[in-house]
């Protein structure tokens, strides 16, 4: 292969190398899905399937095709209840995980393990009758890892191959007479 021809897939191998983790993380931030809903003093939200789901307090939020803003609830003014009506226990997050999309602002205060599908009922016992805006949505965090780890690895591997083929388009060309 022409020294040409190799300066040419080692500059689009880099280029891919660039690309594929700035999609890695497009696609992860598109699977933090939340479902808004409003809560004056309880409100149900349905759970599709079990695992980790995330909890969130919105400022503005849309709740039926409409936006709605909303005072900000701690999760020490929440209690969580499982579709067989027990309390559900919910963890709050290390670190605060803000986000802010044309649609929704907010920020997650805490996690909780569904181990079933079906009604959940979220009670607020603070703000008196004041509307609270509450977002649930499944935990991204396994699928994000994903989708960062393995463009990631891909990056890794291109910048391989463009370093490799920059290298040997030099020394064919240096080995040309310049």
């Amino acid at each position: 292969m022409s020294p040409r021809r190799l300066a040419w897939v080692s500059v689009a191998c880099g280029f891919a190398a660039m690309v594929l983790p700035l999609v890695g993380a497009i696609a992860s931030v598109s699977m933090f899905e939340l479902t808004t809903i409003a809560v004056s003093g309880s409100a149900s939200f349905p759970i599709d399937r079990p695992g980790t789901w995330v909890l969130a307090s919105e400022t503005r939020g849309e709740v039926g095709g409409e936006t709605r803003v909303g005072g900000e609830t701690s999760l020490s003014d929440l209690t969580l209840i499982g579709p067989d009506g027990t309390p559900a226990p919910v963890r709050a997050p290390e670190r605060a995980i803000r986000y802010e999309t044309p649609e929704r602002d907010g920020v997650v205060i805490g996690s909780f393990h569904a181990a079933t599908g079906g009604t959940w009922t979220v009670r607020r016992s603070g703000g008196a009758g004041e509307m609270a805006l509450l977002a649930v949505g499944p935990d991204p965090a396994e699928a994000a890892v994903w989708w960062l780890l393995v463009p990631g690895g891909l990056a890794v591997m291109l910048l391989g191959v463009a370093g490799g083929c920059g290298w040997v388009a030099f020394r064919a060309s240096r080995g040309r007479g310049g």
